[in-house]
C-alpha cells in the first residue's frame, strides 16, 4: 500500500471535545472529512458512513441500495472531492474486513487516514492489520515508522479551525449605472464599507474568469478574426451572468470582466439597464446552497447534470450534446453552443466525479451523457430532461428543464443586443 502516513489517535476517555476537535476540520473544500461510524463499524456499513461524511443523502434518487457494493463509489466521490485527509472517529469500532477496506480506499483517493481511537492504546487487533496492509513489496522492517501514533490531550498543539459563520443572504445594495472605468470609484464613495466589500469581490470573480479566458485563448495561439472574437466575447460575458444569482452580482462581475478585456484590447459597452432583460430568468445560479443540495446525490450523472445545467443554464437540448472534451482538464469551465461557463471551484467535484466514472478509456469525442439502455450511444433530449426535473424535484432548484424553454440557453443571448463590442486593435465596432 501506498498511503505516505496512517495517524492513529488515541482518547482514553472518549471524550465529547475530542470529538468535537476533529469535527471542526471537517471541511470538503480544504479536502478534510470527518467520518462518524455507526456501531456495529461492518465492512458494508463504513462504506455508508463515509458516503454520509461527503454529504450523501442515501434518500434522494438513484442511492445505492443495501445490497449494493459501495467501496466504487466511494473512491469515486473521495477522488472527485480531492480528499486529502480523513478523520475517523471511534476507530476501535472497525473490524478487520472494514479498516483494510477503508485503508485501500484512502490510497485509491491518496488520502492521509487518521483513526481516532477510544482507548489509551490501539487495538492490538488494529496494529496487526496495519502491519499487513502497509507492508510493502520491498519487505520494509520498520513499518511502524510509518504509522504515527499519538495522545489527544487538552494542551494539544494546534487549534483547529473555527467553523464559518453562515451569514444569511442580504440584499444586494443599489448600483450606480457608470461604465466600467468609473464604476469601482463610484462605488467606493456611495456605498457602505460592508456593501463595497461585496461587490468588489465580485467584480474580481468577473476579472479573474476574463482573465482565464483571455489566457486560454492567448495560449492556444488562436487566429484572430474579428467576428470570431466577437463571437467569443459574447459567449465568455453570458459565462459570467450564468454563474450570478442576482442582478447587482451579475453588473459587478460583467464590470469587472470588462477591465480585464479593456486592458486585453477589447472595448466591451454594456449598458447596466439591460440587466432587466435577465431578471425574468428563473434558473437557480449554482452557490454554495445548491452546491450543497447537489452534493446530496450519490449518483454522479445525477450531480453532475444538476451542476451543468445551473452553470450554463442550458437547456437539455443543448447539455446532450456535450462531449467529453467540452470540459476543460481542470473543470473549471465548460464549453457549449458556443459559450463558455465557467464551474465555481467548490462545484468542480460534482463534474469531476461523472467524468471519472466515464472512465480514462473514453475519447475526448465521446458524448458526456450516455443512454442508459445502450451506454454506446448519446442520451436522448428527453431522458436528459426527465434526469433534470428528478433533480429540481429531489432538491427544490430551479432547472431549465423545459424542452421549449430558451431563456439562457437560447441560441441568442438576451443581452447580446445590447452589448456592443470595439476591438482597439482594428478600431472597428462590431
Amino acid at each position: 500500500m501506498l498511503v505516505d502516513d496512517v495517524h492513529v489517535v488515541t482518547d482514553a476517555q472518549d471524550t465529547l471535545a475530542c470529538a468535537r476537535w476533529f469535527g471542526r476540520w471537517h471541511d470538503l473544500d480544504r479536502g478534510r472529512i470527518t467520518v462518524r461510524l455507526a456501531p456495529p463499524a461492518t465492512r458494508r456499513s463504513v462504506a455508508r458512513d463515509i458516503l454520509r461524511s461527503l454529504g450523501k443523502r442515501l434518500t434522494l434518487p438513484e442511492s445505492p441500495g443495501q445490497t449494493v457494493h459501495l467501496w466504487p463509489l466511494v473512491e469515486v466521490w473521495l477522488a472527485a472531492e480531492q480528499v486529502r485527509h480523513v478523520f475517523v472517529l471511534r476507530a476501535h469500532l472497525l473490524d478487520d474486513d472494514a479498516l483494510e477496506r477503508l485503508l485501500t480506499a484512502c490510497e485509491a483517493a491518496r488520502a492521509a487516514p487518521w483513526l481516532i481511537v477510544a482507548a489509551p492504546a490501539p487495538p492490538a487487533e488494529m496494529m496487526t492489520v496495519l502491519d499487513q496492509v502497509l507492508l510493502n513489496p520491498w519487505g520494509d522492517s520498520d513499518l511502524r515508522s510509518r504509522i504515527r501514533t499519538f495522545e489527544q490531550t487538552a494542551a494539544d498543539e494546534g487549534t483547529p479551525p473555527k467553523r464559518r459563520r453562515v451569514e444569511e443572504p442580504r440584499p444586494w445594495p443599489l448600483l450606480p449605472d457608470d461604465e466600467f472605468w468609473s464604476f469601482r470609484l463610484t462605488c467606493d464613495e456611495l456605498l457602505s464599507d460592508a456593501d463595497f466589500d461585496r461587490v468588489d469581490a465580485e467584480m474580481l470573480v468577473g476579472r479573474m474568469i476574463a482573465l482565464e479566458w483571455i489566457e486560454r485563448r492567448a495560449s492556444q495561439q488562436r487566429s484572430r478574426t474579428d467576428a470570431l472574437v466577437v463571437d467569443e466575447l459574447h459567449g465568455l460575458l453570458a459565462g459570467v451572468c450564468a454563474s450570478a444569482a442576482t442582478p447587482g452580482q451579475k453588473l459587478a462581475r460583467l464590470r469587472g470582466a470588462q477591465i480585464a478585456l479593456f486592458l486585453a484590447g477589447a472595448l466591451v459597452h454594456i449598458p447596466a439597464n439591460a440587466l432587466s432583460v435577465l431578471a425574468t430568468n428563473a434558473t437557480a445560479a449554482l452557490d454554495r446552497r445548491a452546491t450543497t443540495l447537489l452534493r446530496g446525490f450519490a449518483s454522479t450523472h445525477l450531480a453532475a447534470a444538476g451542476a451543468l445545467a445551473l452553470a450554463s443554464g442550458q437547456p437539455p437540448r443543448h447539455l446532450q450534446a456535450l462531449n467529453i472534451d467540452s470540459l476543460s482538464d481542470d473543470v473549471s469551465q465548460i464549453s457549449g453552443h458556443g459559450r463558455l461557463y465557467p464551474i465555481p471551484f467548490y462545484a468542480r467535484g460534482l463534474i469531476r466525479a461523472h467524468r471519472v466514472t466515464r472512465g480514462h478509456q473514453a475519447a475526448a469525442s465521446d458524448p458526456l451523457f450516455r443512454a442508459e439502455q445502450d451506454p454506446a450511444q448519446r442520451i436522448s433530449v428527453a431522458a436528459l430532461q426527465k434526469m433534470l426535473v428528478r433533480v429540481a424535484n429531489a432538491t427544490g432548484l430551479a432547472l431549465n428543464a423545459d424542452l421549449a424553454q430558451y431563456g439562457r440557453g437560447a441560441d441568442h443571448w438576451p443581452l447580446e443586443d445590447f452589448v456592443s463590442v470595439e476591438l482597439l486593435e482594428t478600431g472597428r465596432q462590431r
